[in-house]
């Protein structure tokens, strides 16, 4: 699990959960926490290895799509499985082809990205996807190069 969803646990352990929660006048059965415990455990344990190409612009700065990043991370966490998310710079697949970036791909994210670099790339990977039946997930981009494909 990432550290940041370990802080609340932290927090509750040296007290500052009630602090908090009477600082701010809240009530608290203490249910909240036992469920958030049982979501940071479940996060860290092994699981079915899932790996998810996410094609894009921006990959060197995955920042970029950080809530592409989380909304994967839940998902694994929702369905009991460990996203491996393989970055794949949309350029890369215009310049070598899709077949050897994404074969190992389970599913292929395409988030939104401004400008016309890279969006032959992204048709490209629409196309294989299709192809293979491979999911797909166009996000704003990501979609419009869907339907032109």
């Amino acid at each position: 699990a990432s550290k940041v969803y370990q802080v609340p646990l932290i927090l509750v352990e040296y007290g500052m959960g009630d602090l908090l929660v009477n600082s701010l006048g809240l009530t608290s059965n203490g249910k909240d926490i036992v469920e958030w415990a049982s979501m940071v455990q479940r996060m860290n344990e092994s699981k079915e290895k899932v790996p998810i190409a996410v094609v894009g612009k921006y990959v060197e700065l995955p920042d970029s799509y950080i809530s592409v990043t989380e909304a994967l991370d839940h998902a694994g966490l929702y369905s009991d499985r460990d996203i491996e998310i393989q970055w794949i710079h949309s350029e890369d697949i215009e310049r070598e082809g899709p077949d050897s970036l994404l074969k190992t791909a389970c599913g292929i994210v395409v988030p939104g990205g401004f400008g016309p670099r890279g969006v032959n790339g992204m048709i490209k990977t629409a196309h294989y996807a299709r192809k293979n039946k491979i999911p797909y997930f166009g996000l704003c981009l990501g979609l419009q190069v869907m339907v032109v494909e």
